[in-house]
């Protein structure tokens, strides 16, 4: 974030290296380029709501969840580079190698002079219970065989 200067960086959450990046945060942005709020998880919609940007840099995000939920809310996404970040963010967001500091400000910079228009919110309908429900029933239709069709392949 020292690198895009024109951004503030907001540190939602409560892990064990928290006092840690707060530490750092004060130390390389200062109080007026960095916020630190901890909130439920019912209050997450609201803060995606209110950012320009979402990222998350972390390489031990398991599925993606948060990342479907910043889409969810009408928030791009900005992720590490790897198969499953850019199936979940497809065109509603940007991947890149975050631990090469140069390239992860410059898409960060780039996220943010994008106009997104709606691509997030179709981009997380894709996984919505919906969707996911209809993929089922083409797979479970795709396996069932047709009587007559069985018939003829005897």
């Amino acid at each position: 974030m020292v690198k895009v200067p024109q951004a503030s960086l907001i540190l939602c959450g409560d892990g064990i290296d928290k006092e840690y990046f707060i530490a750092l945060a004060h130390e390389l942005l200062g109080k007026d380029h960095f916020f630190q709020m901890s909130l439920s998880f019912d209050e997450m919609p609201k803060l995606y709501r209110s950012v320009d940007l979402f990222t998350l840099p972390s390489a031990n995000e398991p599925f993606g969840r948060v990342y479907l939920e910043a889409l969810a809310s009408g928030t791009p996404v900005v992720a590490p580079d790897d198969d499953m970040r850019r199936t979940i963010i497809g065109d509603a967001g940007l991947v890149c190698d975050v631990e090469n500091t140069e390239e992860y400000a410059q898409v960060l910079e780039k996220a943010l002079d994008t106009e997104w228009g709606t691509k997030p919110l179709e981009q997380a309908n894709k996984f919505s219970w919906v969707e996911i429900a209809l993929k089922y029933k083409a797979v479970i239709n795709s396996m069932l065989v047709d009587k007559t069709e069985k018939n003829t392949l005897v």
